[in-house]
């Protein structure tokens, strides 16, 4: 008798274990999820940091050929007259 008494305990006590740990292992994936909303979110701003500095360089980068280009017909069309 006393040993199915502790037979039964043992199993209660396991039963609450499990589920004990099933509740640990929810909260385990809810923070997982969050962690992976939160770097989601961050390489979805990166991503478009990126995008933006590749935009600005090329403007730049336009913007002095265009420069460069017009200091050059400047400077041609003056020894242009000249000659």
């Amino acid at each position: 008798m006393l040993g199915s008494m502790f037979g039964q305990c043992m199993g209660a006590k396991q039963i609450i274990n499990t589920q004990e740990l099933m509740e640990q292992i929810n909260v385990i994936r809810e923070k997982a999820a969050e962690a992976e909303a939160i770097v989601k979110a961050i390489t979805g701003d990166i991503q478009r940091l990126d995008v933006a500095k590749r935009n600005l360089t090329g403007a730049i980068q336009t913007l002095e050929r265009w420069a460069m280009l017009s200091a050059s017909i400047i400077v041609g069309s003056r020894t242009w007259r000249g000659s």
